[in-house]
């Protein structure tokens, strides 16, 4: 015996359960697919009369997700296992610049630093300890310390300041500028300081960042706030001049692709102090492309490997 047939109502009822239940991502488009590594542009993001936010996205300039409140935050790098990001910025309004650390699948960062000075230019060793910056000798040091804050150890005295330390994808080399003039490297545990380039009086050499092998450095070098984008072998040797012919170009950050053969940095192409979008060139220089095209401010880009 044959029992009632289905309606096409409840039909279409059970298909658009079915369908929600596996699901193709929320009415924002979020991916609702476990994370996986991907290589990511991480950057401060800054909107027209708002502080930055740090801000994650695929390396042609689309899948934007902001990961930040506005409060002037900035990126410094991210745990091998794409799990971790590190990053500076205030705690709360008005307060001073501590490192701190975040996952990506949500907003919980978890203080490192605790103090009274102004905290930048976090990276992590291998070892899963901290290399960063602090100005509590009233200029920038470059610092080491554990994982959770303690055991800090100064590695430069210099009476310059040094506020931009990165390290070599090995965590042997790091690579900071001193007095905003020369590019210098040094041994991670701060031996070996050496002057890598040896600038005019006047000029500015800013935010150095290894290439992924190690073998190069790229960094902005220029007066005021005319910036042009440098490339150098990791001894100081070729340096070169990839953006002679962007005179009116005002680059603020710039870093190598994950495989090397790009760069990407920030720029605008007409003010020095106007809202600066992400651009991608060849490693040589050649062939630039602009990634975004916002109303916003993006500064202190990275190229990582995100879980996301």
């Amino acid at each position: 015996m044959t029992g009632p047939r289905p309606s096409v109502v409840m039909i279409s009822f059970l298909l658009v359960l079915i369908a929600t239940a596996v699901g193709c991502g929320d009415d924002n488009g979020v991916n609702n697919e476990p994370p996986t590594l991907k290589a990511t542009l991480l950057y401060t993001e800054a909107q027209p009369g708002s502080l930055g936010t740090i801000t994650a996205r695929n390396l042609d300039g689309t899948g934007r997700d902001v990961l930040t409140a506005a409060n002037a935050w900035a990126p410094g790098d991210v745990t091998p296992d794409g799990s971790v990001i590190i990053f500076f910025g205030p705690t709360g309004p008005g307060t001073d610049q501590e490192i701190q650390t975040m996952s990506y699948s949500g907003f919980n960062p978890k203080q490192v630093t605790d103090d009274l000075w102004q905290d930048s230019g976090a990276s992590f060793l291998p070892d899963g300890r901290i290399i960063y910056a602090s100005n509590g000798g009233n200029q920038y040091d470059v610092y080491r310390m554990d994982a959770d804050g303690s055991n800090k150890t100064q590695l430069t005295t210099d009476p310059g300041t040094e506020p931009d330390p990165s390290l070599s994808p090995d965590g042997t080399k790091i690579v900071f500028s001193r007095e905003f003039k020369d590019i210098w490297v040094m041994n991670a545990d701060g031996t070996g300081q050496t002057n890598l380039t040896n600038f005019a009086a006047g000029d500015r050499a800013t935010y150095p960042q290894f290439s992924p092998d190690g073998s190069k450095i790229v960094f902005l070098h220029g007066l005021n706030n005319n910036h042009d984008v440098m490339v150098m072998d990791a001894n100081g040797a070729n340096l070169t001049n990839l953006t002679p012919s962007d005179p009116l170009f005002y680059y603020g950050s710039a870093c190598f692709s994950l495989d090397g053969q790009y760069i990407y940095a920030t720029a605008n192409p007409t003010a020095a102090n106007g809202p600066r979008d992400i651009y991608r060139m060849d490693a040589n220089g050649a062939n630039h492309i602009q990634v975004t095209d916002t109303e916003a401010d993006e500064a202190f880009l990275k190229v990582v490997k995100l879980l996301r």
